[in-house]
């Protein structure tokens, strides 16, 4: 048996793991005892990231649509079918007409890549990864903020802060090792609040806990920043001031529900610590108010002299945003639209860079619908599950002309596909991740790629060779080297240092700029879908310890899909008998979009008015009811915004 250091897949943490190989499969993994990030430790999901890998449900060779059915097909066929249907779209759209998707799971030297492929082949900007759903980093616009050690610390020195503020934050089951040094810092002494829609696990830590109805948190956040400023008398804030105006205790009570009395423990814990701390997370990210309500949390920050972290969920969500895979930007989030910028990619190109920034994958999608964009090429992402009104992704990818989906398992997105590429795990191939606090780190292969698999990097040299019929045969490691050629921040990253020891840490570039903020609003955003007669219950949705995510991996795992094999509805008691529902029957759960029958959970510890459905398990994912509502300050969808009703089946 041989023994192989690597990276763990799970989430943004990071953790080292050891990948047990015996004739050529992955019988196990362990934790890395002197880790920096995982310390000997493990979460669920780390424990049995492997079993994916061996699952049998993986897709095992290429396949093509043909009459509405699949047939395997000869990689050689594929890729020929692939670039010929391309160059025919570009030929008549050119690159506007094409869209391509990165993914937060595979590695930085393909998402580089796919990138690169995108810009200098099929000759788009529109590239994107699905991050903006789950994650949003913070250094895109217009929260142009980022500054030397000012966000992003090493995880460890999250344990050292005095007081922690978890914003729709739940880090126990998003970012385990996250959850950990926050446990750490409450032992020492510091103080935890937290503001949720649910009561998340850290509840009996925290030092005040509001609990507030769903689409509210825009005016908590804002209760938040008028207590703060109340008594000051700089003319910023006064000018701030006057603009909160309307989020007086009372107004934030019945907006919200959430006692002021809590509120002003919060408000007072960040005004008399030196070191502060902010999460805000998925719970705050899926909200069509996310841009206000940061901006808010950012004026908060200043004025309390708090750092700002945003949680993120994939094992490479900050990756994919650094590797340029986002329409404006190229790696180390340089601009496509900066002359320089461009000058030097092209030395190193030897091809243009269109000028303009793409569409996102929101935009992408709503130009599928006016019959707009021709052709999508998505790598590593579950569409059709991950992102809002499940009813709507599947009618834009329905009106392309041609879609390839590459993948490890036959997804709900790969369902629509002309074309299915076999995509190899990340114990199959070499690379490199990054985590949350920007620890580059190294991803090895352990075994050869089950059955025809091929890394991702491997499918991206077959349809660029063909695409300019010579063979491009592109290493992980010479990838890397052309990052850092190009990276300012990567310049000093090479597989040599990284062999060394647990990765190499890069900074977030820093824009020379103080935080950015805008002025708040005035006027109240009230959330578009409200409970009434018909739908009277607010509906909310996250992640969960065994459903992480789209769930690609995790629905493939044996053991954590034996824990929670179903979906479920989480209901107050008393609303589950005034539906004349008990524990254990099924609920139907109806919004405008669509609908889903899942077992019902009791919680009375849920806000009464609220149900809870945890994303994407196999039996149904909740954004079949979401809504998209677009934030137009951001160009994306919110899909927390929802209401349902229910009904005993």
């Amino acid at each position: 048996m041989s023994i192989v250091l690597s990276t763990c897949g799970g989430c943004g943490c990071g953790c080292g793991v050891y990948l047990y190989e015996d004739k050529g499969k992955i019988r196990g993994v362990s934790p890395v005892r002197n880790h920096p990030v995982s310390k000997g430790n493990l979460c669920v999901k780390g424990w049995n990231i492997h079993q994916s890998i061996e699952n049998t449900e993986r897709l095992k060779k290429p396949l093509i649509k043909e009459n509405g059915s699949f047939r395997e097909a000869a990689w050689e066929e594929a890729i020929n079918f692939v670039v010929k249907r391309f160059k025919e779209i570009l030929s008549k759209e050119s690159g506007k007409g094409i869209g391509v998707v990165g993914s937060q799971k595979i590695t930085n030297e393909e998402n580089y890549s796919l990138m690169k492929f995108a810009r200098t082949v099929l000759v788009t900007n529109n590239v994107d990864n699905c991050g903006n759903y789950y994650y949003y980093p913070l250094e895109s616009e217009p929260f142009r903020l980022f500054n030397k050690d000012s966000i992003y610390d090493s995880i460890d020195e999250l344990q050292e802060d005095d007081v922690v503020f978890l914003v729709c934050a739940n880090p126990v089951e998003e970012n385990p090792q996250i959850g950990t040094r926050i446990l750490q810092a409450v032992k020492r002494g510091a103080k935890l609040f937290i503001m949720n829609q649910r009561k998340v696990k850290f509840k009996l830590l925290a030092d005040a806990y509001l609990l507030n109805v769903p689409g509210s948190e825009f005016a908590v956040i804002n209760g938040i920043l008028r207590s703060i400023l109340e008594d000051r008398e700089n003319s910023e804030g006064s000018e701030l001031y006057s603009s909160l105006e309307l989020y007086s205790q009372e107004f934030v009570e019945e907006i919200s529900g959430v006692n002021f009395e809590e509120l002003n423990k919060i408000v007072d814990g960040l005004e008399n610590s030196s070191k502060n701390l902010i999460f805000f997370s998925s719970g705050l990210i899926l909200n069509e108010f996310f841009a206000d309500s940061v901006n808010s949390i950012l004026h908060i920050a200043k004025f309390v002299n708090s750092r700002v972290y945003s949680l993120g969920g994939q094992n490479n969500g900050r990756g994919a945003a650094e590797m340029g895979v986002k329409p404006n930007i190229l790696t180390d989030y340089q601009s496509v639209d900066d002359k320089e910028v461009k000058k030097k990619f092209k030395k190193v190109w030897k091809k243009d860079i269109p000028s303009g920034g793409g569409y996102n994958v929101f935009e992408m999608l709503e130009e599928a619908l006016k019959y707009n964009l021709k052709g999508m090429y998505i790598v590593g992402e579950d569409l059709v599950v991950s992102l809002p009104d499940v009813n709507r992704t599947k009618k834009a990818l329905s009106n392309l002309d041609f879609l390839v989906v590459q993948d490890m398992f036959m997804s709900e997105t790969a369902k629509f596909a002309d074309v299915v590429l076999p995509a190899a795990s990340f114990a199959e191939k070499d690379g490199t991740y990054i985590n949350l606090e920007g620890r580059v780190q190294r991803v090895k292969k352990a075994i050869e790629p089950k059955f025809d698999s091929k890394s991702d990097l491997q499918i991206f040299n077959l349809i660029e060779g063909a695409f300019i019929n010579k063979p491009a045969v592109k290493t992980p490691e010479g990838v890397m080297k052309e990052i850092s050629s190009v990276s300012l921040q990567y310049k000093n990253i090479n597989y040599k240092g990284l062999d060394e020891g647990f990765g190499l840490m890069v900074d977030v570039p820093s824009n020379g700029a103080a935080p950015t903020t805008f002025p708040v609003e005035k006027k109240y955003m009230k959330t578009p879908e409200s409970p009434d007669i018909e739908f009277p219950y607010y509906l909310i949705t996250n992640n969960t310890t065994f459903c992480h995510n789209s769930g690609t991996l995790s629905k493939y795992s044996n053991i954590l899909k034996r824990e929670f094999p179903l979906g479920f509805v989480e209901i107050n008691p008393k609303d589950a008998r005034e539906v004349g529902i008990r524990g254990g029957q099924l609920a139907r759960v109806i919004s405008r979009r669509g609908e889903l029958e899942l077992p019902v959970k009791l919680n009375p510890e849920m806000l009464a008015g609220t149900v809870f459905i945890p994303l994407n398990y196999r039996s149904g994912t909740a954004n079949v009811l979401t809504g998209t509502k677009v934030d137009i300050k951001l160009k994306r969808a919110g899909c927390k915004s929802c209401t349902v009703r229910l009904e005993k089946v």
